[in-house]
């Protein structure tokens, strides 16, 4: 297959926190399914490839966190999207009220060139619970929903019992590609500023957009020629070298003079009374 016959979609998934994106994305991607619920911090992605009319399609799909706090992270992250899957929980009418929030706040933050022509697909998660019996959304209240924004895809899953999710997700790629707005090849691709601060307070949520930085880097690489690939390595590494170079001279300035007999502090512990050499290098713990 030729590489010009390989395209990228940016596919983006929203909805409230708990609704189980993740887990659907999990399920799709990975064929596992974890009972144990950790909201996702920021956004992250994951990628899987598919034929598609003689087409190896790479989706992209994105994870973005259900709280409040994150929605300001939306233009970073939702520009240059294919496709939009908006996911509510059936068992909880909140999430589903909540739909016309976040298909308003897509459109807005992506800014897409025609937001009425703009594919979304809705999934209603959870038909699993409780055989059914806690239900609160009706299918036919959700297709009423779809109706209204344009008789938008729409489709009942179970993270947890792996029903309806490979159906719905190849429905995702095949609405992107059928739209009129223009995925990306993997040669052309682009990285969009991510913003590298989210939280002042939390470590892990200042750590999230650099991480997701590095993974694009290195999963778009892996689609690159083989000899594009070797270019880019060896231009990484000869930027790493410098910089290892100085980790290592600066371990060296770490290394200083302790006279005979002298108390001195090693990270916070004070050693007493050195027998070694009448001077000794001594490393000091930082």
């Amino acid at each position: 297959m030729l590489i010009s016959d390989r395209m990228l979609l940016k596919v983006i998934v929203l909805g409230d926190s708990g609704v189980g994106k993740t887990s659907l994305m999990n399920q799709y991607v990975y064929n596992r399914f974890n009972k144990q619920y950790k909201a996702t911090i920021g956004a992250d992605f994951v990628t899987k490839e598919l034929h598609i009319d003689d087409k190896l399609v790479t989706l992209q799909i994105w994870d973005t966190a259900g709280q409040e706090r994150f929605h300001s992270l939306g233009v970073a992250f939702y520009r240059g999207a294919d496709c939009c899957v908006l996911v509510y929980d059936v068992n909880i009418q909140k999430t589903f009220e909540t739909l016309q929030t976040w298909h308003e706040e897509f459109l807005k933050q992506a800014d897409p060139s025609e937001p009425e022509n703009f594919p979304f697909v809705l999934l209603g998660n959870k038909v699993d619970t409780n055989g059914g019996c806690d239900r609160a959304v009706s299918e036919q209240t959700a297709r009423e929903w779809c109706a209204l924004k344009g008789n938008i895809p729409y489709f009942e899953t179970s993270a947890k019992e792996n029903y309806n999710v490979d159906e719905a997700f190849l429905c995702v790629a095949e609405t992107a590609l059928a739209s009129e707005h223009q995925p990306q090849d993997v040669n052309e691709m682009c990285f969009e500023r991510i913003p590298t601060t989210i939280s002042e307070t939390d470590p892990q949520e200042r750590s999230c957009a650099c991480s997701v930085t590095v993974r694009i880097l290195l999963q778009s690489i892996k689609m690159l020629h083989p000899c594009c690939q070797a270019m880019i390595l060896w231009l990484l590494w000869q930027r790493l070298m410098p910089m290892l170079k100085k980790t290592k001279d600066l371990q060296n300035n770490l290394r200083y003079k302790v006279p005979h007999n002298q108390d001195f502090e090693n990270g916070g512990e004070v050693v007493q009374g050195y027998k070694g050499p009448r001077e000794a290098d001594v490393i000091v713990n930082t």
